[in-house]
């Protein structure tokens, strides 16, 4: 939690304000962490104040947080001796496929293809690399013609 962006220290917990990555229950993935949604969101204390379920919620929420850089997550989990020594093999199976598995859904989200009507030749798209945004070279009655494709047609 000390590598998160802002650090945990500037949180202490004797004020009991929980920094913006702390998981209040109302986060997207909230409810997919299975049993520990149970308990509801974890009260901001020290880890080895809350009860497993919460260690859980509040762990995936730091990894939430620092989805977009998961080779430094991996980096960090190595060379901490004190998670090694506490880690069962078993655990440690678990935590690499939750990393891969965050790391697959990046990957599909920033790698989406733009779907293109083949019926319409000539229509070039002018995309930027920013998401969702794409300027067309063609004026609206050729897009008016590819929204009549066939689903079927579609190409991604």
């Amino acid at each position: 939690m000390q590598h998160c962006k802002p650090p945990q220290r500037r949180f202490p917990l004797e004020k009991g304000l929980a920094p913006p990555w702390w998981p209040n229950g109302n986060e997207i993935w909230w409810g997919e962490q299975g049993v520990s949604q149970e308990h509801g969101p974890p009260p901001y204390r020290k880890p080895h104040d809350l009860k497993k379920a919460w260690i859980v919620s509040s762990l995936a929420a730091v990894i939430k947080h620092m989805v977009p850089n998961l080779d430094r997550v991996r980096r960090l989990v190595k060379q901490s001796k004190c998670l090694q020594d506490k880690m069962t093999a078993k655990e440690t199976a678990i935590w690499s496929k939750v990393v891969n598995q965050e790391e697959a859904i990046l990957q599909l989200i920033t790698d989406q293809k733009p779907i293109s009507c083949p019926e319409i030749a000539g229509t070039t798209a002018l995309h930027s690399n920013e998401k969702r945004k794409c300027m067309f070279d063609d004026d609206c009655s050729e897009l008016d013609r590819c929204s009549t494709c066939s689903s079927k047609n579609f190409k991604q």
